[in-house]
């Protein structure tokens, strides 16, 4: 268990980083695609025991959210740090 909490932590670190270097947020699959290209694995939602990446990030209000950004093209929904 002890192995599955360092894993959690670990990736709530990451994203955090990842997310502090976006001013405006980024949509889930820029972030996929960033946690891929630094950690070179991907996002260990599974291995924490969620279906998917947004089931996990739900899981963690004290590192991201959801915020709806709309422009003239259209609208998008990114995630910011909490």
């Amino acid at each position: 268990m002890a192995d599955l909490e360092k894993i959690k932590e670990e990736t709530k670190k990451t994203i955090r980083s990842l997310l502090l270097s976006c001013k405006d947020g980024q949509p889930l699959r820029l972030l996929e695609r960033d946690h891929m290209d630094i950690m070179g694995a991907p996002i260990p939602f599974r291995k924490l025991g969620f279906s998917t990446t947004s089931q996990l990030l739900a899981e963690m209000p004290d590192v991201c959210r959801r915020a709806d950004r709309k422009s003239t093209r259209l609208n998008s929904s990114h995630l910011v740090i909490s």
